[in-house]
Formats: structure tokens, sequence, C-alpha cells
């Protein structure tokens, strides 16, 4: 809690001195009722999103600790590797975002396509990069965590499993914030669903078939099945159609 006080403190310091305009004011803290509601539009959504994604990961974890300490242990540390991995994806999708959201603004359709594809080529050469490095050392780094046997051999394989997916999770993102930025909500809650609904009912299932093997699945499983249902939005082309008409409303309001 502290370092992120701290952390905070310092990027508002490092923002106001770039920035002086950001410096508040007694005029700012008058609310604007129209911006206060597209905040909400865009917020409320992607925090509902969030919400349940994180009470599915918790179903994962419930599931995992019936395995055992040593389970546990390994998937502890997994889940730190891969959240590192990811943070590759959501540098690439916040800024896809930001430049996407400006240009379906301007009604640049074919910069945000451009922009999805230089995403894509970004994801492949970071993930290109950093899975393999998983995949080889996944031994050696669950050794500087624990020397409990079980648990490095547990981990180790979910390791390998996972790098060989990462590319998947880097595109999920990617869908989520070009479809975000261009106002696509609901969409993107359907994904969010999609998630929890997989991750959920592999968790359930596939350790009933594979056994602890199953559970190295869920996550792989759930990146491909909520990154299709993103794909399918995208290159329907509906996205930049609502984006239009309601770039069109706008208009017509102002």
């Amino acid at each position: 809690m502290l370092a992120q006080l701290f952390s905070g403190i310092a990027c508002c310091l490092y923002a106001w001195r770039l920035f002086p305009f950001l410096k508040p004011e007694r005029g700012m803290f008058q609310c604007d009722r129209e911006i206060a509601k597209q905040i909400l539009i865009y917020g409320v959504p992607t925090g509902f999103q969030m919400s349940i994604i994180s009470i599915s990961d918790m179903t994962l974890q419930a599931v995992v600790n019936t395995y055992g300490t040593a389970m546990i242990v390994a998937y502890g540390v997994c889940t730190k590797v891969e959240g590192l991995g990811f943070q590759i994806a959501d540098a690439i999708g916040s800024a896809l975002g930001t430049f996407a959201g400006q240009n379906v603004g301007a009604k640049q359709f074919d910069r945000v396509r451009k922009g999805v594809t230089s995403a894509y080529v970004m994801n492949i050469v970071c993930y290109g990069i950093f899975c393999p490095i998983v995949f080889f050392t996944a031994d050696k780094i669950m050794r500087q965590f624990t020397g409990n046997t079980d648990a490095i051999c547990y981990g180790t394989e979910y390791m390998k499993m996972f790098s060989l997916f990462f590319i998947a999770g880097g595109v999920l993102v990617i869908y989520h914030n070009i479809l975000r930025a261009s106002g696509d909500i609901p969409v993107t809650l359907l994904m969010g669903l999609s998630e929890v609904v997989t991750r959920i009912g592999c968790a359930m299932l596939l350790p009933k078939w594979f056994g602890h093997f199953g559970l190295w699945l869920v996550s792989p499983f759930t990146w491909v099945c909520a990154a299709l249902v993103g794909a399918v939005r995208y290159y329907s082309g509906a996205w930049q159609k609502k984006a239009e008409k309601m770039l069109l409303h706008r208009e017509e309001v102002l």
C-alpha cells in the first residue's frame, strides 16, 4: 500500500511538471454531467468485467488448493510469471486503445486497422522473445522460489504450457482495447463473460479428464475462446458501423 501511495504521488508530481495544465484549480472541480456520463458508460462495464474475471480466477485457485501445498506453491509462482508476461500485452493494448480512440473520433478507421496490425506485430516480436525464455528456463525459474521437487515439477509443466499460448492472451488484450476504444462496450462484456464461463467450466471439467495437467489447460483455453469472440466482432466490421452511428448521433446533438 505504501509503495502504491508513494508511486502515485510521484506520478502526480511528474505529470504536473510535464503538463502544468493538469494541476488542480478551483474551477476544475465543477462536474460536467455529459463527460461524467461518458466516463460511467465506459468505466462501469469495464470494472464489472474485471470483477467477474477475478471471481473466475478465484474459482480456479480454489480447485488448485485441493491438490495440496506443492501445487499451491507452483501455481503461485507461475501466476507471477504469467502476470509479468501480461505486462507486455497490457502496455501494447493500452497504447492501442488510446491510438484507436483518437482515430475513431477522427473517423480515420484505416489508421485504426493499421494500429491493430502493428499491435499484432509487436505481440509476435515481444512474445517471440519472452515465451522461449520462459519455456527453456522454467525449471530454473521455479528453483529460484522453492526447493520442493513436486512444486518445481508442477511449475515447470505449467510455465511451458502457458508460454506456448501467451500470444493468444496478447491478441485477446488487443481486441479488448480496440473494441472498448471504439465504443463497442457490450461485446467487451461478452468477451469477459466468455472468459468467466470458459475458466470456471474448464476448471471443473478438465481436471476430471486429465488430472492435474487439466489445470494447466484452463488459462490457454480461456484466452483462445475469448480472443475468438473478439476476432469475430473485429473482422465483421460491426464495431466500425456502430462507431460511425455513434459519431453521427453526436454531431446531430451538437
